[in-house]
């Protein structure tokens, strides 16, 4: 089977998108005959960008990527390409590229969320221009129209696709997205590190965002903890905003897809005791799985794709909107015994073999 993988930026960087383009790309190459064509360049969205100033000076925020010319360029660039390659099934890892495309291949692309779940909930997608929500709206409905299949990794996500878009049920796939790691740990390695009991309480959080992703209530949590008598800490993989509580240390910026980095990332997963997704908007939240697949107990807020991932009291916990820190630490209190620890983190490693990884992925949509 040969599959062509199209996609407006360039999929062999680690850095795009959380790294899911290039963890679906290698696990394809690994699988099929694959030809790619990326980054796809587009001129037009250079020629459009005096609207998207237009629309900033009047306090709204317009994007160029669901621009009629934008999304008919990168057809017609794509289609030059398919023509010559004649593949069988035509991949995106987004929506952008597949949205005109006129070919006899199948098309199959995926998605975190469709356009109408995220306008709005998403700081990118929110107080923007009535004529990129109007953009945005066309360009999804005419996607879901010229697709064979689409993707989404979650419930929520599926679900508003056929909800707000009118998507057909049938096209849609729910198939959880994976771990993003250079490595796949063993469970003899993970019991090793996850049978030693430790004299600390470390709380894991891997963070991009420090407002949407509440880093301020994960704080909170660790703080009640110690006012418990824990030797509780906040680790952060990431950004963070500078901070005088000693509960919190900053490891930076780690790029685990470089060989000293990689080590690093490991040894701070397995350093930890659980990984922690307070967000107040996730899409889905694949560094979940990258927890799981250290063994790591997940525990995160029911929003957006979370809960598609979470198995509540089984894999980690899954907490509402409105819980409080001191009801957060409570359970992880009582997740602390040894025995129920170490069940957590079995069930947690369990469920990434099965579901939470990109092998699995390219099975079922391939």
């Amino acid at each position: 089977m040969k599959i062509a993988y199209v996609y407006e930026y360039d999929a062999r960087n680690p850095s795009t998108q959380s790294s899911r383009p290039f963890s679906i790309l290698k696990e394809l190459q690994d699988r099929h005959h694959v030809v790619s064509f990326f980054p796809i360049p587009n001129i037009s969205r250079k020629l459009l960008a005096p609207r998207k100033i237009y629309h900033a000076l009047r306090g709204k925020q317009h994007h160029l990527e669901r621009e009629w010319l934008t999304l008919h360029e990168y057809a017609w660039r794509a289609e030059k390409f398919l023509d010559k390659e004649k593949p069988d099934i035509v991949f995106a890892p987004s929506q952008i590229v597949p949205t005109y495309i006129n070919t006899k291949a199948d098309i199959i692309y995926c998605n975190d969320a469709p356009f109408g779940a995220m306008i709005g909930y998403y700081p990118g997608f929110s107080n923007c221009s009535v004529a990129y929500s109007r953009q945005g709206f066309a360009q999804e409905k005419q996607s879901h129209k010229n697709a064979t299949r689409i993707v989404y990794p979650s419930a929520w996500a599926r679900d508003a696709a056929i909800r707000l878009h009118g998507a057909m049920p049938e096209k849609c796939l729910e198939q959880p997205f994976g771990a993003n790691l250079p490595y796949e740990p063993s469970w003899t390695e993970i019991k090793s590190h996850r049978n030693h009991r430790r004299d600390s309480l470390k709380l894991l959080f891997i963070c991009s965002n420090w407002i949407r992703k509440d880093g301020d209530f994960a704080v909170a949590i660790v703080i009640e903890l110690r006012k418990r008598g824990l030797n509780a800490s906040l680790q952060v993989i990431g950004k963070a905003p500078p901070q005088s509580s000693e509960a919190v240390h900053c490891h930076g910026y780690i790029n685990k897809w470089d060989g000293q980095g990689a080590i690093e990332f490991k040894n701070a997963m397995y350093d930890a005791d659980f990984l922690i997704m307070p967000s107040k908007a996730e899409a889905y939240g694949m560094s979940l799985w990258e927890g799981a697949a250290h063994g790591l107990p997940m525990i995160g807020r029911a929003t957006g794709g979370i809960p598609s991932i979470i198995r509540h009291d089984k894999t980690g916990m899954l907490f509402s909107m409105d819980a409080t820190p001191s009801a957060v630490a409570d359970w992880i209190q009582s997740a602390t015994s040894e025995t129920t620890y170490l069940r957590l983190s079995e069930a947690a490693y369990v469920d990434f073999r099965e579901r939470g990884n990109w092998r699995t992925f390219v099975e079922r949509v391939f």
